[in-house]
């Protein structure tokens, strides 16, 4: 997978998800010590994005969670 990412190569993993790499863009940032300004030079990052069965699991977990918090309410109360 490394070396596929290196490379630029998009990676699926069914019912997983996708990592793809993307380009960054260049930015100013600040030395938190001096406050002087510092350029970021552009460069790429990783980025996942779930797949569907992903998304679906999740979101049953966290509508789980939800109604053990007494956030998701299927009766109206009186």
């Amino acid at each position: 997978m490394k070396t596929a990412l290196t490379r630029g190569e998009r990676i699926e993993l069914r019912g997983f998800g996708v990592f793809a790499v993307r380009p960054r863009k260049r930015g100013v940032g600040r030395n938190p010590r001096t406050g002087q300004e510092v350029a970021i030079p552009p460069g790429k990052t990783i980025r996942f994005k779930p797949g569907k069965e992903m998304q679906v699991r999740e979101d049953r977990e966290q509508s789980g969670n939800e109604a053990d918090r007494g956030l998701a309410t299927t009766e109206s109360r009186s």
